[in-house]
């Protein structure tokens, strides 16, 4: 009897060992936050099928799959859960999202539930600050020594061609060190501006007063400078950009480079003249190319169905 009752002790250890070991190893397994804010992907888990609007109960009722089923999802909408135990000496962590255009949050510990409002450019319920937040990063109360649970709601919807995998980069840092780098990052745009601003303003004076064409075309390169760095700021600024716009700036932005060191440079060698009027009519070319499909933006075919317009990124 003894040594069964050993057995049956032996057999019993071992089983919980092996599925310690299998618990440990499985997808979604709660990364362990010291510090280092990179988190592998093997720590996350994902729900299709529930919209931002979804309760807390059917999410933590979900079942959750190690990754994305249905790729339509990135269109349609998806939440994410990171487990995240905190063994720093930190409790002021915060949540970090590299890029999105709709979020809903909650974060679910031993403190309780902290719930954050859903927000999104295409409804104008975007701020750059709020109440925890900096645009998409989230301040949340961790208890040292336990778990918290994040539930993160990503859709994009118009999809973006480049940036709607980039839910997999999500971090977890110090609040502080968030705050400090929004901070920075604000600053370095607004000098950003205000020397594109100033550029602007002293060449068009001086255009005024010489008539020079050096400085008509110096001009219209500041304006288009300041056009892209408004275009490229919609993240902080709280607007979606149409892609298909972009590339008529960038276009815009090359051919008055090419015309403006024509201009400065004169004379030029003959060869180099050819090869800046094929460089600047083919971009004329392109600018009235994208301007015709900038109108499929945001509800045509190549903003909606993966299937039909497949991109490496989202595959």
């Amino acid at each position: 009897m003894g040594r069964l009752s050993t057995l049956t002790h032996l057999i019993t250890s071992i089983t919980i060992f092996f599925s310690y070991i299998a618990g440990t190893c499985a997808f979604g397994s709660p990364y362990v936050y010291t510090g280092d804010s990179k988190i592998p992907t093997e720590h996350f888990e994902y729900l299709e099928g529930l919209d931002n609007d979804a309760p807390l109960s059917a999410l933590q009722e979900g079942d959750w799959n190690n990754k994305i089923q249905d790729i339509h999802s990135y269109y349609n909408g998806f939440w994410v859960k990171l487990s995240v135990q905190n063994n720093s000496n930190e409790v002021d962590l915060g949540v970090r999202h590299w890029t999105t255009f709709e979020k809903k949050l909650f974060a679910v510990n031993s403190k309780g539930i902290q719930e954050y409002d859903f927000l999104s450019f295409n409804d104008g319920s975007y701020s750059f600050l709020g109440v925890d937040r900096i645009q998409f990063d989230y301040r949340i109360n961790m208890p040292v020594d336990s778990i918290t649970e994040i539930y993160s709601f990503f859709r994009f919807k118009p999809l973006h061609r480049s940036l709607s995998k980039r839910h997999e980069t999500f971090r977890v840092e110090s609040w502080d060190n968030i705050q400090n780098q929004a901070f920075f990052r604000s600053l370095r745009q607004v000098f950003f501006y205000a020397i594109l601003i100033y550029l602007f303003l002293n060449g068009i004076s001086t255009l005024i007063v010489t008539r020079d064409p050096n400085y008509f075309w110096f001009t219209a390169l500041i304006s288009t400078l300041i056009i892209s760095a408004i275009y490229l700021s919609g993240y902080t600024l709280g607007f979606r950009g149409n892609p298909h716009v972009g590339q008529l700036i960038f276009s815009g932005i090359l051919i008055t480079i090419i015309q403006f060191f024509k201009s400065f440079l004169q004379p030029i060698p003959v060869i180099l003249n050819r090869i800046s009027i094929w460089i600047v009519s083919s971009h004329l070319l392109i600018i009235l190319y994208y301007f015709y499909r900038s109108f499929e933006f945001p509800d045509g075919e190549y903003f909606t169905n993966l299937e039909s317009h497949p991109v490496q990124p989202l595959r």
